[in-house]
């Protein structure tokens, strides 16, 4: 990676997994790095493990209120904003008739409504600025799906097509991008 220096960086779901990889790459390029994250005792393992972060923010990205406060917070904490990665995600694994309204509610919740959610307010931010990057982490079950994680399955692909109607309509401004990790 190149041109990441001093780019200030928000990573949902950091303090942990692929969000914790990131922070560590991230930091490792010079960039001032803020995780978002739901998890108490997550965040003060990453404060330890990456001690040069700007700081954890602790926000479900599912509720709407929690990610304003926190984003407020965390444009103060690292000055401004270039790039949010939208990691934050979960699985709970059924088959699809075992899935109960309540899990498929909480899935959604995260995974497409959080994604929703981050990237409104970091679009809102960065169109009154200099512009960003948005990165949203999607899955290689979005575009071809797995038994067993139906919940899953759809709100990555719901991910994808986020991602791409924000992209048409954010650019030139705001570029916004989707990763698809598979196994």
């Amino acid at each position: 990676m190149r041109g990441l220096k001093d780019k200030r960086v928000v990573i949902t779901g950091g303090a942990s997994g692929i969000g914790a990889a990131t922070a560590a790459r991230f930091l490792e390029e010079g960039s001032k790095v803020a995780i978002l994250d739901r998890d108490g005792p997550a965040c003060a393992r990453i404060r330890t493990e990456l001690p040069a972060i700007a700081g954890t923010f602790l926000a479900d990205v599912a509720d709407y209120k929690q990610v304003q406060r926190a984003f407020g917070d965390m444009v103060v904490a690292l000055g401004g904003l270039d790039v949010v990665i939208n990691n934050a995600g979960i699985s709970i694994r059924h088959k699809f008739l075992d899935i109960t309204p309540e899990e498929w509610d909480k899935v959604l919740a995260v995974n497409l409504t959080g994604v929703f959610h981050v990237a409104q307010t970091a679009a809102r931010y960065m169109m009154e600025h200099e512009g960003g990057v948005i990165l949203n982490t999607a899955s290689t079950n979005g575009i071809v799906g797995y038994p067993c994680y139906a919940d899953y399955n759809a709100t990555k692909a719901g991910v994808i097509e986020l991602t791409r109607s924000m992209a048409l309509e954010l650019a030139p401004k705001v570029r916004v991008n989707a990763v698809a990790p598979g196994y």
